[in-house]
């Protein structure tokens, strides 16, 4: 086994393995204070077998190595229970047996409280970085328009056969004399995850002829604005991928095509599963999206937000 001095960023990755032996030799250790600990643990049993006074003399045995190994919580939990068993040993009587010396009784006593709080503190405070996929999120359609359709308003998400027949069930913008102004097209026709998407933003229950109704989203958080832009992105990443945090000058909802998706905001968390949606939140409402799930994340996920604002802005959840 061959030894090291470890410094802060590599003790992540250290177990302490309670194992004695005579052709071991005690850890080096750097001066910071994860170190210290290692340190502290490895004469812990010395000084509580001999007091501060007996334990200038050299130790005959050393008591715990250092190995360089992947660390997870239960096994820092087993590494601690086995490291008591190491102190036990090291004192040749059993935990808790009182010494014929009332000061050797209290050292024991000190040091067996200390292994408790340091072993566990040591190796489940500092579990290895994992490393994060990246969340991906990518604009796959958008419009710009000076009015939204009037009343309470939902995003239709549809399936049609291919994408031309999504793009060709799609009303044009155009006059309509009834109400004495322009009609503008409130949908957006995707591909996405192998099939093909209408997303439209209108009244409830509504419908588009050809098109197989998936989910009804709302209703939409109104804002008002000179001119809007109504987006549709596919956000996609393995587990554990996450955004940064940040906020929209409007509203974002979600439909989760695969996956679990997660959202972190200042109202807590919340978790869909796939084929099921979120609503968005107000504007200017601070986020987090992350893969909560064990597979790929897919999501489609739909704004409408003031276009003559930034699109996205860092934020901070508190």
């Amino acid at each position: 086994m061959e030894h090291q001095a470890f410094d802060r960023a590599s003790l992540a990755s250290i177990v302490i393995s309670p194992r004695l032996g005579n052709d071991w030799e005690r850890p080096r250790v750097s001066r910071n204070w994860p170190n210290v600990v290692v340190r502290w643990l490895s004469i812990l049993p010395e000084l509580a077998n001999h007091g501060p006074r007996g334990f200038c003399r050299p130790a005959k045995k050393p008591l715990l190595y250092v190995q360089k190994q992947a660390i997870t919580p239960m096994r820092g939990w087993r590494y601690a229970v086995a490291g008591l068993s190491t102190v036990q040993r090291a004192l040749g009587r059993p935990i808790g047996e009182r010494y014929a010396s009332s000061s050797q009784s209290k050292y024991q006593t000190a040091m067996i409280l200390l292994a408790l709080i340091a072993l566990p503190a040591l190796l489940l405070a500092t579990p290895p970085a994992v490393a994060r996929g990246k969340y991906v999120v990518k604009p796959v359609a958008e419009k710009k328009v000076k009015e939204l359709p009037n009343g309470p308003l939902y995003w239709r998400v549809e399936n049609f056969p291919t994408l031309a027949q999504a793009q060709a069930a799609i009303v044009p913008d155009h006059w309509n004399p009834n109400t004495v102004s322009n009609d503008v097209a409130t949908s957006l026709a995707v591909e996405v995850a192998g099939k093909a998407w209408l997303l439209t933003l209108g009244p409830k229950g509504g419908a588009t002829p050809g098109g197989a109704k998936v989910a009804e989203i709302g209703p939409v958080p109104p804002i008002t604005a000179p001119e809007y832009l109504l987006r549709v992105n596919y956000g996609s990443g393995p587990p554990g991928a996450t955004t940064p945090q940040h906020s929209h000058p409007g509203s974002e909802a979600f439909y989760v095509v695969s996956g679990q998706l997660g959202q972190k905001t200042p109202n807590g968390v919340n978790y869909v599963e796939a084929g099921h949606t979120m609503n968005g939140h107000s504007a200017d409402m601070p986020m987090e999206v992350f893969n909560s799930g064990t597979t790929e994340l897919a999501a489609l996920i739909m704004f409408v937000v003031d276009a003559t604002k930034p699109f996205s802005t860092p934020a901070q959840l508190h």
